[in-house]
């Protein structure tokens, strides 16, 4: 139901985001019942589908209250909302996971006590890292362990945990509970569940929300009530929003006005970042929406065909993550095909201030440790390096550290279907077709959208300034006899070829490092002439002066990847 009153919540409440992640069957959906005071419209497994095949399937919202921990209080807070984000845990609806775990303030990854970490376990810590800066593990369904081994199983599972989290970036002393959130079926209570409230609390910090920024509204779940309008179901992610403001569906055009706001059922005035929040807008179809974005249309929401990316490798991705390759790229509940072209800035790349980084409301501890080096826009100005693969910090190659680890990564990405999104948008680009139950990480890189670009269009194209390093290699045949500093060479240039394009570019002898310059054709067979800036030394030369060592010469040059001309360009 949805009942249209007035008096507004007071702003003595903190609205918290939480969102329940962990594998399919580790108990989430009963953990969010056993906390939930107020359900929504979308939650307890109310899907068809979910309630036949006994798993979640899409995201589900419910929340309970408690009184504000002392950290808020000091803020003026008397009281907290948890909103309760259940994301499904099978493995083919990764996708789902991903949009819910960009609106969330804490993460609980829900492991199941007696299995420990399994396939999706693994890939919602990933994304955990990624969207949240704080995370509790809860280590459900105790009462599976034999009487008398319940102690010694929790030791021991908690040993194990703590060893894998110790190579993440929340560490090895992060917070575990161990709980039972549906103990058996006798109708037992559940057992555990105060005792992760009170962890909650305790280790919750005041989250920063700024209602001064452009409004973004991400609505999951949509519905129509006869003679009121449609009602849109999201999370602020940026800004404010009040009854009879003006909103747009970004990427339609369409634009509306808001009739009323309700926070699980009970109508406000005003909805800031941070908050869960059910609108109802008049004459809008419901049957033409299922998720999206609303804006107040103060910030551009462009809709990509193609965009230019800074982003990151996720460690725990175990294949190469090559050039145009596809990939599965998910910004907020929208998952799209992309073709990845990477490079990295020559220099040292600008960060960006707290003010310019994207409108996720979640930044988790790899976001925020990335997002200070990260740049809020393209410049075009620069001249970036065409790199074949991704490589993380800590990439090796041959043995030693790759010589690109470390540096700052950019892509362009090609969209096979447009893509409606706020600058500066949060990413993950991922590989949903490996196996669903493989035990591999299917998340490769994450990152952010710095500028929408048009891939089908040349001249868009060449003002991205990425070059390739070449390389062509000829052979010495003779040394003029009268100077010991001209050679004549074949086989760097095709006979075809034109010449004056070649002409005055530099050539370095490979064994010696001595430098000339390409001086004149020498013939109608390719052949051409060398004059070095001193004498190449140790070369076995016949009488006649034919150069009868193997004496090979390199023309190293740059190619700008989006340039079809046949120009070489040196330093």
């Amino acid at each position: 139901s949805f009942e249209f009153v007035a008096p507004s919540m007071s702003r003595t409440a903190c609205n918290i985001n939480l969102g329940i992640l962990g594998h399919i069957d580790s108990g989430k959906t009963s953990l969010c019942r056993a906390l939930s005071q107020v359900t929504s419209t979308a939650s307890m497994d109310k899907h068809p589908q979910s309630q036949e095949r006994g798993i979640t399937l899409d995201l589900g919202f419910s929340s309970f209250s408690r009184e504000a921990p002392g950290q808020f209080q000091e803020k003026g807070f008397e009281q907290i909302n948890f909103c309760l984000v259940d994301c499904p845990g099978h493995a083919s609806l990764i996708r789902t996971i991903i949009g819910g775990a960009q609106i969330v303030d804490l993460c609980c990854l829900v492991i199941d006590a007696t299995k420990g970490i399994q396939t999706q376990t693994a890939e919602c810590l990933v994304l955990a890292e990624i969207m949240a800066s704080q995370l509790i593990v809860v280590l459900n369904k105790i009462d599976i362990f034999p009487e008398g081994e319940q102690e010694e199983g929790l030791k021991k599972c908690k040993a194990k945990l703590r060893r894998v989290f110790e190579k993440t970036k929340f560490g090895g002393d992060l917070p575990m509970v161990a709980l039972s959130a549906n103990p058996g079926s006798q109708g037992k209570p559940p057992v555990g569940v105060e005792e992760l409230v009170e962890t909650i609390k305790s280790h919750l910090m005041v989250p920063e929300r700024d209602a001064t920024g452009p409004f973004f509204f991400a609505f999951d779940h949509c519905f129509q009530v006869k003679g009121q309008g449609t009602v849109l179901t999201g999370t602020v992610l940026s800004g404010s929003i009040k009854p009879h403001m003006q909103v747009e569906i970004t990427g339609t055009g369409i634009t509306k006005k808001v009739k009323t706001l309700q926070m699980f059922r009970k109508p406000v005035q005003e909805a800031i970042q941070g908050d869960r929040v059910a609108m109802c807008v008049p004459a809008l179809d419901a049957g033409d929406l299922e998720r999206g974005l609303l804006s107040d249309g103060r910030q551009p929401t462009p809709t990509w065909d193609g965009a230019l990316v800074v982003l990151k490798r996720i460690p725990y991705f175990q294949m190469e993550v090559k050039t145009k390759a596809k990939y599965h790229l998910t910004v907020g509940h929208s998952t799209v095909m992309a073709t990845c072209l990477f490079f990295t800035a020559q220099g040292e790349v600008p960060g960006c201030s707290s003010s310019s980084r994207g409108v996720s409301l979640s930044k988790g501890a790899l976001t925020q440790e990335q997002e200070a080096k990260w740049p809020s826009a393209f410049d075009f100005e620069r001249v970036y390096d065409y790199q074949e693969t991704l490589v993380g910090d800590d990439t090796i190659t041959g043995g030693e550290p790759d010589p690109n680890a470390g540096k700052t990564f950019f892509a362009l990405l090609t969209f096979e279907k447009p893509v409606t999104a706020p600058l500066g948008s949060l990413f993950i680009g991922s590989k949903f077709d490996f196996e669903s139950h493989s035990p591999t990480c299917r998340m490769a890189f994450f990152g952010k959208l710095l500028t929408p670009i048009k891939p089908a269009v040349p001249e868009e194209l060449k003002k991205i300034k990425i070059v390739k390093m070449k390389s062509k290699t000829g052979v010495l045949e003779k040394i003029d006899k009268a100077d010991p500093c001209l050679y004549t060479a074949h086989g760097l240039i095709k006979k075809e070829s034109d010449f004056s394009l070649f002409q005055g570019l530099s050539v370095v002898h490979e064994r010696t490092g001595v430098i000339g310059k390409i001086d004149s054709l020498f013939g109608t067979a390719g052949k051409f002439k060398i004059v070095t800036k001193e004498p190449i030394m140790g070369m076995q030369v016949d009488k006649k002066g034919n150069i009868t060592s193997n004496e090979e010469v390199v023309m190293h040059f740059r190619k700008y990847v989006h340039d079809n001309s046949k120009r070489f360009a040196q330093d």
